[in-house]
């Protein structure tokens, strides 16, 4: 890997304003009816694509082998190729660097209740669920917890 190249384009926002310039001077000497600037924006739409699920130093590496393929078939005239990813690169540079997964801070902060983190006047669920033995190994009160209720009995035998 090219370091240097790495430290002046370090995300996608830095590399696409000098891309979008080259693909405009190129477009600008093409035919007016020439399909080769559609090619040149899906190749941007498919750069973008991997920089959201791949790491960028891998990402980036992909474009700098892709793009000087195309620049030396672009020199025998070839402009097909810049709207097809290119599989091989892929595979070598892209697919095993899958960026993981961002965990909101609220979803990694979310915990399922446990009988120990309510408090100790409240009513044993696994009492009322028929689960737990008298005494509570969770110091809860053995009281039904159907609302109004309250009496030394399970809310199981509400049924």
């Amino acid at each position: 890997m090219n370091m240097t190249r790495h430290k002046t384009y370090k995300s996608l926002h830095t590399l696409l304003p000098p891309l979008l310039a080259f693909f405009s001077i190129l477009g600008y000497n093409l035919p007016a009816c020439s399909p080769i600037p559609i090619y040149f924006q899906r190749y941007i739409a498919h750069l973008a694509l991997l920089a959201t699920e791949y790491e960028w130093a891998a990402v980036f590496e992909y474009h700098t082998y892709f793009f000087n393929r195309r620049r030396n078939e672009m020199l025998l005239g070839n402009y097909n190729n810049w709207g097809e990813p290119e599989a091989a690169l892929m595979t070598t540079y892209v697919y095993q660097h899958r960026k993981q997964p961002v965990v909101p801070a609220k979803a990694a902060k979310k915990v399922t209740p446990s009988p120990s983190s309510s408090s100790t006047s409240d009513p044993c669920r696994n009492f009322n669920a028929g689960k737990c033995e008298t005494p509570c190994a969770w110091k809860r009160q053995h009281i039904c917890a159907v609302p109004n209720c309250g009496k030394e009995h399970p809310a199981t035998q509400h049924k």
